[in-house]
């Protein structure tokens, strides 16, 4: 069973799962613990069925839920972000950007910085399959791929010695970024439908 809460445009989910509570487990028998971000705007009529349990049952502040998964972000993974963005390029229905080791210390970022990156690029209309480089080491890339479904990711990266699934997909291969990139391109230009501007 599944309960949810308006929150702008998206929704908070939670599951309800048949765990009971436990002596120190604050949250009531039933109830997951683990409250999810979805892209999902219940009806008019689902909210007052669901308000109980997201509110009374569970003590949920959706407020304080939205701010810690979307508005928490630190400074270097927006100046990460910035840096990335700033590479931008696109070759049809595919884009792709980077960050070097530089831009890293520069920003004093870590590597968790770098998670979701890469679907800043995918998010753009037209595009099927983005791709984000990262320098890791000297002449060594870490690659993360993102398809919105019209190529299965996970056998390009495959084909470099990482896995992943059908929308997701990484791993690591001798740089510079630009040889990389040529590289990486290449494989995606056989797979990738060649539309959008």
């Amino acid at each position: 069973m599944v309960a949810g809460h308006a929150l702008g445009n998206a929704a908070v989910l939670r599951a309800v799962t048949t765990s009971t509570s436990s002596p120190g487990n604050k949250v009531p028998a039933g109830v997951a613990s683990v409250v999810v971000p979805a892209p999902v705007m219940p009806d008019r009529a689902t909210l007052p069925l669901c308000d109980p349990l997201t509110t009374s049952v569970t003590s949920a502040d959706p407020g304080k839920i939205a701010q810690s998964v979307y508005f928490s972000s630190p400074m270097s993974k927006m100046c990460l972000l910035g840096a990335a963005l700033n590479r931008l390029e696109r070759d049809g229905a595919i884009t792709w950007m980077y960050v070097t080791r530089q831009d890293m210390e520069r920003f004093g970022a870590l590597d968790e910085d770098c998670e979701g990156l890469v679907n800043y690029a995918l998010g753009i209309s037209g595009v099927e399959v983005a791709i984000f480089f990262r320098e890791v080491a000297q002449e060594r890339i870490r690659v993360s791929i993102r398809s919105k479904g019209a190529v299965n990711v996970a056998e390009i990266a495959q084909k470099f010695g990482g896995g992943g699934h059908e929308c997701a997909g990484g791993f690591s291969t001798e740089g510079p970024v630009e040889e990389a990139a040529k590289r990486v391109l290449a494989e995606l230009r056989r797979k990738v439908p060649q539309s959008g501007t």
